[in-house]
């Protein structure tokens, strides 16, 4: 797994460096972190995907998540650095591009999942309900849910 993550960033670094990435250009820095920025806000490009890519990110951070220890302190920091970095880089991004709900953006995926699994015991079949579950109400989005989208600004 730490193959697949470095290869994914080294590959985005490559494709950084080919859209113009200038080591001497004063604005190269600000290009770096726009393609750094995507790379989280796509999960390394899973938001890319032509098909099904929420359910994907969905479904990779159910496996990553398992190797999470069931220690509440260590997925309460855990999920709350995530949650901060994706309430901030979402914001900064949607103001950005000026573009609402960008389907290539799968890190609010990587949260909602991860909250529903917060201290589910490592248990195969308890992470497919959750998974099956978080899918049908991220999909279907129940009068509430669906409400909570008019906020806006990636939030």
């Amino acid at each position: 797994m730490k193959a697949v993550v470095i290869s994914a960033l080294a590959l985005t670094m490559v494709g950084c460096a080919s859209d113009g990435l200038d080591r001497r250009n004063k604005n190269s820095s600000m290009h770096l972190r726009k393609c750094f920025e995507f790379l989280i806000l796509s999960l390394f490009h899973i938001g890319e995907i032509k098909y099904a890519p929420g359910t994907l990110a969905s479904f990779l951070t159910m496996i990553l998540w398992y190797f999470v220890p069931n220690v509440h302190f260590v997925q309460l920091i855990l999920l709350l650095i995530v949650l901060l970095l994706s309430f901030i880089l979402c914001f900064k991004y949607v103001q950005r591009i000026k573009e609402k709900d960008p389907s290539y953006i799968v890190l609010d995926e990587f949260v909602g999942m991860a909250i529903s699994l917060y201290m589910i015991p490592k248990s195969i079949p308890y992470y497919l309900i959750c998974f099956i579950l978080f899918r049908f109400f991220d999909i279907f989005k129940p009068s509430f849910i669906y409400k909570s989208q008019g906020v806006g600004s990636g939030i």
